[in-house]
């Protein structure tokens, strides 16, 4: 997730768009699907009115020697005590 000029971005595949919308719907954010990421090597920006080509950069002058990032996610067992209702509870 990555802040930009007030508004969040994030990767989601594409076969989970679905699920995305549907959350947003629920939570009563917009979601707008501003592009696609592909294996090319490019960044490039398409005009959806006409289909021309705004930007086409290679991606490598774009990042440069930039380290790759890498996420790791851990769960910590919590332990918690055994649930103890008061014995007037019903």
């Amino acid at each position: 997730v990555a802040e930009s000029q007030e508004s969040d971005a994030l990767l989601c595949r594409a076969d989970r768009r679905g699920v995305l919308a549907r959350i947003a719907e629920r939570e009563g954010v917009r979601v707008a699907i501003v592009g696609v990421v592909t294996d090319d090597g490019r960044i490039t920006v398409v005009d959806s009115a006409d289909a021309s080509t705004l930007v086409d950069l290679d991606l490598q002058q774009v990042l440069g020697d930039m380290p790759r990032k890498t996420f790791r996610f851990e769960r910590a067992a919590r332990v918690l005590p055994p649930l103890a209702l008061p014995a007037a509870a019903t």
